[in-house]
């Protein structure tokens, strides 16, 4: 197995390159525009003019199957998805299929827009179902996992005989979830973005049975794989805590006959209290902006007559050839060293050679300005 990041940053997107018997089998296209990069890596792998098997979509969102027309044109292959998956094909917002995003976002803003200014992109003439139960195309020694809740067709693959799961976005290996996560990048088990997720309760029961599965090797849709005791250890907690939070409750066979339609569990006690509580917060919060802006206002517009306001000199980064100093009004908030701000001289052209250090070319300014602020 070979994995190829495609796009950049904390989404990067994993392609896998499987080797079978019979072949091999590409899973997932990754973003749009990585076509060249996967061709290159296959014909590393494979030699010149190589081809897979076949293409196995874990699931179709646009991060996994971006480069999947121009692949399909190329090698002319099967590309194989889980039954329920397929109606997502069509490229559009469908309401049984719609997500957070889909539904606060993408909807109300094709409202705004004229008929046909997002072009969609229908892989309904390109895609084609299989049987999960009779196995993967093209990798006999795999076997298809469904978990729904990402979308409802998601699915993983497990080759038994190691205990390699390869989990799409079911699983991740970096915390997309959390501002925390998404800054530092470490690398750590988590589910899926929920923020694009069909169903959560049925994906937080899929990553359930995922570690009942116990790999040996973790490689998940986005994130650097895990391997050796370390990834079952990881997965194996962080399914333990969803259990201990009440969620992941579902049995895994309840899991795979999850559908877009059927009716969804009840609500959480505390999410039932936090949702209804919703409205009086955003009311709150409203309240706050109104009264800071009225304070803003009176103070800029409605100073009273006679009183001037507090002047602070301050310095900015000093041209080398001239001092500058201003003026500002109200507040400063000051940085540790201004000094240390490069700039583009004027004197030059604009070129990177032209980017000069302030601080390496004048001295740093006095920590207390003159208040006179002469220069």
């Amino acid at each position: 197995m070979h994995v190829l990041r495609t796009g950049s940053g904390r989404f990067a997107s994993n392609v896998y390159f499987l080797r079978s018997a019979v072949g091999w089998v590409l899973v997932d296209t990754g973003w749009p525009g990585s076509e060249q990069a996967i061709v290159a890596a296959a014909e590393l792998l494979h030699g010149t003019g190589a081809r897979p098997a076949a293409i196995v979509l874990t699931h179709i969102h646009p991060d996994h199957t971006g480069s999947l027309p121009e692949l399909a044109r190329r090698w002319g292959v099967g590309v194989h998805v889980h039954p329920a998956e397929v109606p997502q094909a069509q490229g559009k917002l469908l309401d049984e299929y719609a997500n957070p995003l889909d539904r606060r976002v993408l909807r109300p803003v094709m409202r705004l827009l004229p008929s046909g200014a997002m072009q969609e992109t229908d892989l309904s003439d390109v895609v084609r179902t299989f049987d999960p139960a009779a196995g993967v195309p093209g990798l006999p020694e795999w076997r298809c996992v469904p978990t729904p809740g990402h979308t409802p067709g998601h699915i993983a693959l497990l080759r038994e005989a190691d205990g390699v799961l390869l989990a799409g976005d079911a699983v991740l290996t970096v915390d997309v979830n959390s501002p925390t996560g998404l800054v530092s990048g470490a690398q750590r088990v988590g589910g899926p973005p929920w923020i694009t997720t069909w169903d959560r309760p049925a994906a937080e029961a899929s990553i359930v049975a995922l570690a009942d599965l116990r790999p040996h090797v973790l490689a998940p849709g986005h994130g650097l794989p895990l391997t050796g005791p370390e990834a079952t250890r990881l997965l194996s907690d962080f399914a333990a805590g969803l259990r201990r939070t009440g969620q992941g409750r579902h049995s895994p066979g309840s899991v795979a006959r999850s559908t877009p339609g059927s009716p969804r569990p009840a609500p959480l006690t505390e999410y039932r209290r936090v949702s209804a509580a919703r409205p009086y917060l955003a009311l709150g919060g409203l309240v706050i902006c109104y009264l800071a802006l009225i304070e803003v206002t009176k103070r800029i517009f409605f100073r009273p007559r006679g009183e001037t306001a507090v002047t602070r000199p301050v310095r900015v980064p000093q041209h080398p050839s001239k001092r500058i100093r201003r003026r500002a009004t109200g507040f400063v908030l000051r940085q540790a060293a201004p000094a240390r701000v490069p700039y583009l001289s004027r004197e030059t052209p604009t070129e990177p050679s032209s980017l000069i250090d302030a601080g390496s070319s004048t001295p740093a300014p006095n920590s207390d300005p003159d208040p006179s602020g002469s220069s």
